[in-house]
């Protein structure tokens, strides 16, 4: 394909925002900088990890810049040295001023996973499926002070699997974003494009996943419960407690599903059956089979082992704790 002229300075940071960058290359246009979160432990060990768009960068030879504060003068000096035509974001992380933004002739626009103005903010794509949603989308977007709140150059739907966790839905929304990314930069650059004003009454907020998300409230059904797992892994796990003799155990959950109705009355929280799928546990409504785990302190197992191996609670029963049980237990 015949290389454009046009430089584009591109911010992103995850696995799934390297595709948009690779794509941009492969269309020829000219990539003078890439910016991106600065390295951060990662893993158990905590080993400080270069991002995946800054190792992409890496292999691919482009100058990138890995910082805190993408707006602190001396980023900013160098970005404008850069001379790009366009910014373009993709789950980059952090915030652009007002004065980044003026940088760029054609300004800046940020490939968004959700269909604007709902689920504007940091986990757009956990909420939609913690919310039991059955479709979503991607927005590409005007990037303006206000969040996520700039005019909308195109949306694509995306169809929401009820297998999908967040890992999965993201690298499909992340190939639709960047189709459409692609789509729309030749009418971008010749001027021909009609934003559309985002409604503000119709507007949503997608809060940053916290450790609050993570533990599970048997009180709720089977269904929501298996939502909140999808919208944390792979990432992180839900998780429960439970009491151990005299002390209370933290146990995390990896895999989950929902069980075939079998008309159990036990509370919620309750262990009541084991199968070749894993436990079953009683929801608010519903019954959910558990089938990977992880105690305190040990690797992730089948739900059905560890419970083989655990006779003292088969004897004296099993039921998870609500949520008001394990405050101060921690």
């Amino acid at each position: 394909m015949t290389a454009t002229k046009q430089r584009i300075i591109y911010l992103g940071t995850p696995q799934f925002a390297v595709k948009p960058v690779f794509a941009l290359l492969r269309a020829g246009y000219q990539i003078p900088l890439v910016i991106t979160q600065p390295p951060r432990p990662q893993g158990r060990k905590g080993q400080v990890t270069a991002t995946p768009v800054q190792r992409f960068a890496e292999d691919a030879r482009l100058p990138f810049l890995a910082v805190p504060n993408v707006n602190q003068p001396e980023v900013l000096a160098q970005i404008a040295a850069a001379k790009p035509d366009l910014l373009v974001v993709a789950a980059f992380g952090q915030l652009l001023s007002e004065e980044l933004l003026q940088l760029a002739p054609f300004g800046a626009v940020n490939i968004h996973t959700s269909l604007l103005p709902e689920y504007r903010g940091a986990a757009p794509v956990q909420r939609a499926l913690m919310d039991g949603r059955n479709k979503t989308g991607v927005t590409l977007m005007r990037i303006v002070k206000a969040l996520d709140a700039g005019d909308i150059i195109d949306q694509a739907e995306c169809v929401i699997s009820s297998t999908d966790n967040t890992g999965s839905l993201r690298e499909d929304l992340m190939a639709v974003g960047t189709d459409l990314l692609l789509h729309n930069l030749p009418q971008l650059f010749a001027g021909r494009l009609k934003p559309t004003p985002q409604d503000e009454a119709l507007a949503t907020y997608a809060a940053k996943i916290t450790p609050a998300d993570e533990l599970l409230d048997w009180r709720r059904t089977a269904g929501e419960l298996y939502n909140q797992l999808r919208g944390l892994l792979p990432e992180t796990s839900a998780y429960t407690w439970y009491k151990d003799g005299e002390n209370w155990q933290r146990l995390k959950i990896w895999q989950m599903r929902v069980a075939e109705a079998c008309g159990n009355a036990a509370a919620p929280g309750t262990v009541f059956g084991v199968d070749a799928d894993g436990l079953l546990v009683a929801a608010g409504e519903g019954t959910l089979h558990l089938q990977l785990l992880q105690p305190a302190g040990k690797g992730r197992m089948e739900a059905a082992a560890w419970w083989r191996g655990r006779r003292d609670l088969q004897k004296s029963g099993l039921r998870f704790a609500e949520p008001e049980q394990e405050a101060g237990n921690e």
